[in-house]
């Protein structure tokens, strides 16, 4: 077992990085973002190229509303 999965739920880990934590959650909200998308959640696409693209157009489009909301 990894040294940093080690110890108990109720005990907190010896080294906890703030800043990796962040930057994980970051990515892990803009995937959960994508998923609201129909087409990204259920993968209809047969190609996995299709879907890629798909996925890819999903992250721009939130982007580009998160940008738009910094106005």
């Amino acid at each position: 077992m990894r040294d940093d999965l080690a110890g108990n739920a109720f005990q907190p880990q010896e080294h906890f990085d703030a800043e990796i934590y962040k930057r994980r959650n970051v990515i892990e909200r803009a995937f959960n973002r994508a998923k609201h998308w129909r087409a990204v959640a259920t993968r209809y696409d047969k190609l996995a190229t299709t879907y890629r693209a798909g996925f890819v157009l999903a992250l721009i489009v939130e982007w580009l509303k998160s940008l738009g909301d910094r106005t």
